[in-house]
């Protein structure tokens, strides 16, 4: 077994370490909606403290639980809370995006954010309705379709000026011969 493991680890090249770390910086994305829901964590984590006694020590050993309770100059630590999330996120989303993540690892934050945004606009309707996550679903498709889109055109419109290119370059050659066999 461990000369398996030491022919993998020699094995390792330059591009898996890279494919590697990208994937990491991919899921950091989706992790960072914790941040957006902190106070819900915060919830799970007091559900906690009824455990029995054993499985409760596990727990809190595991989760340090006072990470919750700064508040810095806050009235309320929720209001701290979602002020957190809400700034740290897309600055988050904006170093993995920096980092070359995986255009579509911010699907997830993205799908949130546009909940809350559809929320904030029609108040009335449950945060976590069936047709807000529907609407926030197509939009997210749809700007990723007209990304596709644009990509490919932009790929097509390359492609033309290089054809171009090439016959242009074709032609001032077929040019130069002509003037020279004609001199």
């Amino acid at each position: 077994m461990k000369k398996i493991i030491r022919t993998l680890n020699f094995s390792l090249k330059l591009d898996e370490l890279r494919f590697d770390v990208r994937l990491f910086i991919s899921i950091i994305p989706t992790f960072s909606i914790l941040l957006l829901y902190i106070n819900e964590v915060k919830a799970f984590f007091n559900w906690i403290s009824t455990l029995p006694l054993i499985p409760r020590k596990i727990a809190l050993l595991l989760f340090d639980l006072k990470i919750f309770d700064f508040c810095y100059q806050f009235e309320s630590c929720n209001i701290f809370n979602d002020y957190l999330g809400i700034t740290l996120v897309p600055i988050i989303i904006l170093l993995c995006v920096l980092c070359k993540a995986y255009t579509y690892s911010v699907i997830p934050p993205l799908h949130f954010y546009l909940v809350d945004l559809i929320w904030i606009f029609n108040p009335g309707q449950q945060l976590d309705s069936f047709y807000t996550h529907v609407i926030a679903v197509t939009v997210i498709l749809a700007f990723f379709v007209l990304l596709r889109l644009l990509m490919n055109i932009k790929v097509l419109r390359d492609e033309i000026n290089i054809e171009f290119d090439e016959v242009k370059e074709n032609i001032l050659r077929n040019l130069e011969k002509l003037k020279t066999t004609k001199l």
